[in-house]
């Protein structure tokens, strides 16, 4: 079953990207477009059932997006977009539109009359990591404004206004195990400011899941105790 064993899963999809002029393509290559084809073809062994392929072209902040279904584990998406260079990345989505599996964002060109072959190995969607953390019982509640969260060499940052406000954040990675940590700071990120090295601890992260992580500050008790010495008179002659 794919649940039992999703490392064995192989999922690949050949993307041909095949890019020609219409005849009433205006002849400047500033706004000439071309219709961009995107081929798919899924294999893999236990996999969740696969309904819809999102395909995601973008440059900056200009985005096109194609939505097809996936039908006998094959789909096809013709796009219309301007010559040039472009992103590709595609997600595939079950009945209940989760996203199962994406690709990274892969860099093509499209050009006039010219033809691409890609290929892009999708990997199982990233999880959602809903992080909060809790001071009502630090010492330094007040003055911790700043965190830093550690999961392997990554690192996220937090920051909040006034300590009224939750220290929390959301972020997304791909499944897998991590080593995770968080770390507080006071009004930087500066090594002075910070109020403790943090405690590494391993997280696992499952695919097609939410994960929240409600993090607390590591604290020992610490036990001071003292006896008060009077001086010894002086003696008597």
């Amino acid at each position: 079953m794919y649940g039992e064993n999703p490392r064995r899963l192989v999922l690949l999809v050949m993307l041909i990207l095949y890019a020609t002029t219409a005849a009433c393509t205006p002849s400047s290559p500033l706004t000439a477009k071309a219709p961009l084809m995107v081929l798919g073809t899924l294999s893999g062994t236990g996999m969740p059932e696969v309904v819809e392929a999102h395909i995601v072209i973008s440059r900056g902040k200009h985005v096109v997006e194609e939505t097809v279904p996936v039908i006998n584990n094959e789909f096809t998406a013709t796009v219309q977009v301007p010559v040039g260079e472009w992103e590709v990345t595609v997600l595939l989505v079950d009945a209940q539109g989760i996203v199962l599996f994406q690709s990274k964002s892969h860099s093509t060109k499209i050009s006039v009359s010219q033809s691409q072959l890609l290929e892009l190995v999708l990997r199982p969607a990233d999880t959602k990591v809903h992080i909060t953390i809790d001071v009502e019982n630090y010492i330094f509640k007040h003055e911790a404004l700043r965190a830093r969260v550690h999961f392997d060499d990554e690192i996220y940052e937090i920051v909040r206004p006034d300590s009224l406000t939750p220290l929390e954040t959301t972020i997304e990675l791909a499944p897998g195990s991590y080593e995770f940590k968080v770390e507080l700071y006071t009004e930087s990120f500066r090594i002075g400011d910070r109020l403790g090295p943090g405690v590494w601890e391993a997280v696992h992260l499952a695919e097609n899941e939410e994960l929240f992580i409600n993090w607390s500050p590591v604290t020992e008790a610490l036990q001071i105790s003292g006896c008060v010495e009077t001086l010894l008179p002086c003696p008597q002659n």
